[in-house]
């Protein structure tokens, strides 16, 4: 999955997390289970990154 494609769902997570809270539309989800699911997805993005970085090392690594 790409970073990019990852910010968007994240992006959307996070709006339906604010209007969840702030009571702007009708659900059954707790607010805090929406939170959880925010940062669920800012912490995937944080393992991309990671792994992204890893292998970038590993391919310089391999290249000298």
């Amino acid at each position: 999955m790409k970073v990019s494609t990852t910010e968007e769902l994240r992006n959307f997570k996070k709006t339906g997390f604010e209007l969840i809270k702030n009571c702007r539309i009708r659900n059954v989800i707790n607010p805090l289970l929406a939170d959880h699911v925010v940062r669920e997805a800012e912490h995937f993005l944080f393992m991309i990154r990671i792994l992204e970085e890893r292998l970038k090392q590993k391919q310089k690594e391999t290249h000298i």
